[in-house]
């Protein structure tokens, strides 16, 4: 008798699941608004991305959504409809090479995970005002978009260092976490 195959689509648990982490990610970066450029946001993407795959951009536009619900249609988050999602994908692009780390080592390598992801996290925070400055182009040309990204660049430093610090700290108890969780959704 054939196997009945499994859908790859995403399960009522995984969408509450999903849900839930979306609300997560709105409050923890709400709580550390009053810092600049120093969020969770990265971290939590990472970590999500690396266990749901691109089922992480549902709370990508979830969280950019309620983003622009709480603080109006603004240039800056409506910049969250494609960094975030743009980050999803880089991370989906390192995967495979996460699951030869984990391969090699017989499991999940904490100190090589984190320092790869940690170096992403940080690469990805000195790159944000540039990603950032993609509508700059069209609204203010490339001189007024060119302007836009220098005079950030000390944000961007700030980005830089916060994401390396937050993801060495936070990903890899935060990826056993949804690791626990996935299989507790299966």
């Amino acid at each position: 008798m054939k196997q009945p195959t499994q859908s790859k689509g995403i399960t009522l648990k995984e969408l509450a699941f999903l849900g839930v982490y979306s609300a997560l990610l709105i409050a923890f970066k709400e709580m550390m608004n009053v810092l600049p450029n120093i969020e969770p946001v990265t971290v939590m993407l990472i970590a999500l991305t690396t266990v749901f795959g691109i089922k992480a951009l549902l709370p990508v536009y979830v969280f950019s959504f309620i983003e622009i619900i709480l603080h109006g249609f603004h240039i800056w988050n409506m910049m969250y409809l494609y960094v975030w999602a743009l980050l999803v994908l880089i991370v989906l692009c390192f995967l495979p090479l996460h699951k030869v780390i984990e391969a090699k080592t017989g499991k999940a390598h904490p100190v090589i995970l984190t320092v790869m992801w940690a170096i992403l996290a940080a690469i990805y925070g000195i790159g944000f005002g540039t990603i950032c400055s993609i509508p700059y182009f069209f609204t203010l040309g490339l001189e007024g978009a060119v302007a836009w990204i220098v005079s950030g660049l000390a944000f961007d430093v700030i980005h830089c260092v916060s994401n390396a610090i937050i993801t060495a700290i936070a990903f890899f108890p935060l990826y056993k976490i949804l690791k626990v969780a996935k299989k507790k959704l299966a």
